[in-house]
């Protein structure tokens, strides 16, 4: 998620997998397949700059400002992918431009089981284009129907993170967050008026209170004065009543044009990050099964470009893709830095034995998670029985205190944890989905409970990381818990740890107490 061009990453796995960049054959580049938007693209975006010349908000020039940003943003995107090949010595021959929301469908796509099914893509913006629908047919993803950012749901909730005082393209996740604790009843009827589903696509309504990009804070429109008459968990409320009701919509005007009574779904794009939206995703009655990709922004465009090169189908059952580190490589760098540590079995005592000391647990094990959820390799543990954990351990890890914690358990417990689990339902592996809580669970765990009854949890089956499941079955069966805490290694604002040297930074400020290595070595 670095935000500009990755060269640490691109040195490190020539380095591990002793590559030279001679031996490179293909570059793959997935943010968009060109600077300009294509023909058709752009004859979309003057026909809605039209649309809105003639209802008199905005000149011209204002419009063709916001079209004008994002051409700039692509030359400076694809310079830096210039500056690489020649800083690397690689010929422009061997790259290859996927268009942006293509990449995410294939993110998705390529990545589950279903022999039939429709592929939903929506974000801020990307390659000019913020939502698409898409089909395989003759060997190739076709695109049915798009919306350009123009249009983009995405931008408008941006906005709104931005009104409640949030950074936008970067804290949405703290507005779905706030959002529990509002009412959008009186709200939602102003947002209404703003967007609407014409033919399979989302359309926006464009007016003083509503823009179609990102806004300097010199230059705000009318919607940033909501907060003088709605609280901000009533706005946060309304922004995500919105979202739900947008995309659920699309989706089944999609399902219906597609002709289909019920379908499987993939999903890809920031938009469906929001773990509230693909709640009621799952209630939509036309919609049998989904697959979302876990990297569901940006960062996943690089699983699309490879799967749209090599056109071939494989299950995605672990996000473990990242680097990794030996025993050997750990007790060397702890040593190095004097720190006083000793080899451990029986994890799942140890676990018990630090709870019961009030100690915050680092868990460092094994090749780090791809995309955004910790989920157990680079994770923060602790006991959910404490309801307060939510302040004080949000203090420490300087996170905003609404910020919700997640559980995690295994499957055989995830039934009497939430209602409306069940074995086929894949999300819960990459904690992408709310799931509402059993009173056993409300009883038993509820630092783990949103205020509105869900919780996001991570259920792991023993064929996906038997490692994980056997240190849970056995702490569960010794203490009687059904979940534990399960949040991201990191202090607020910065990465996930990668590396024993981030690890000793963290505890450094106080993030944890105790961490555990490769379920081996405590520190």
């Amino acid at each position: 998620m670095y935000r500009g061009f990755p060269y640490n990453s691109i040195k490190y796995l020539l380095s591990k997998y002793k590559i030279n960049p001679s031996d490179i054959t293909k570059i793959i580049y997935c943010y968009a397949d060109g600077i300009y938007p294509k023909k058709e693209i752009k004859k979309k975006i003057l026909e809605r700059i039209k649309e809105g010349l003639n209802e008199k908000q905005f000149d011209e020039k204002k419009y063709m400002e916001r079209l004008n940003s994002e051409i700039k943003l692509q030359k400076k995107l694809f310079n830096n992918v210039y500056i690489f090949l020649k800083k690397f010595k690689l010929s422009k021959k061997k790259l290859i431009c996927f268009d942006h929301h293509k990449c995410h469908a294939a993110s998705a796509f390529y990545f589950n089981n279903f022999k039939n099914q429709i592929v939903f893509t929506c974000d801020g913006k990307g390659n000019y284009l913020s939502s698409a629908a898409w089909i395989y047919k003759n060997n190739d993803l076709k695109m049915l129907n798009y919306s350009t950012t123009f249009d983009s749901i995405g931008y408008f909730y941006g906005n709104i993170t931005r009104v409640l005082g949030f950074t936008p393209e970067k804290h949405e996740g703290k507005v779905t967050g706030l959002a529990a604790y509002g009412k959008y009843n009186k709200i939602i009827k102003i947002f209404r008026k703003f967007f609407f589903i014409n033919n399979g696509k989302i359309k926006s309504v464009w007016s003083k209170y509503h823009l179609p990009w990102f806004v300097k804070k010199s230059n705000l429109p009318e919607i940033f004065k909501l907060k003088n008459y709605f609280s901000k968990e009533d706005i946060a409320s309304g922004v995500q009543k919105l979202l739900e009701e947008v995309i659920c919509e699309w989706i089944i005007d999609n399902i219906k044009i597609y002709k289909k009574k019920k379908i499987d779904i993939s999903l890809a794009g920031g938009v469906f990050g929001n773990v509230k939206l693909i709640y009621e995703i799952k209630k939509i009655k036309y919609v049998n099964n989904i697959f979302i990709q876990p990297a569901t922004g940006d960062a996943g465009l690089s699983l699309g470009g490879l799967k749209l090169l090599i056109n071939r189908k494989s299950n995605l059952n672990t996000t473990f893709l990242g680097s990794s580190y030996s025993n050997n490589e750990i007790i060397k760098y702890l040593k190095k830095k004097k720190k006083d540590f000793k080899y451990i079995k029986n994890v799942e005592q140890i676990l018990i034995n630090l709870f019961k000391r009030k100690k915050v647990v680092g868990f460092f094990r094994g090749r780090m998670e791809f995309g955004y959820r910790a989920l157990c390799n680079r994770s923060i543990l602790y006991h959910a029985k404490d309801k307060s954990v939510n302040k004080w351990l949000n203090k420490r890890l300087n996170r905003t205190e609404f910020m919700p914690f997640a559980p995690v358990t295994i499957a055989p417990l995830a039934k009497k944890c939430f209602l409306d689990w069940n074995q086929n339902d894949k999300t819960s592996k990459f904690m992408l989905s709310v799931y509402k809580c059993s009173n056993l669970l409300k009883s038993k765990a509820p630092a783990v409970v949103h205020v509105d009854g869900t919780a996001r949890p991570q259920v792991i089956d023993y064929k996906d990381d038997p490692e994980m499941f056997e240190i849970l079955s056995n702490y569960f069966n010794k203490t009687g818990e059904i979940v534990l805490i399960n949040t991201s290694f990191n202090n607020h604002e910065e990465p996930i740890v990668e590396s024993p040297n981030d690890v000793i930074n963290s505890m450094l400020i106080g993030n944890v107490d105790n961490v555990i290595f490769n379920n081996s070595i405590l520190i």
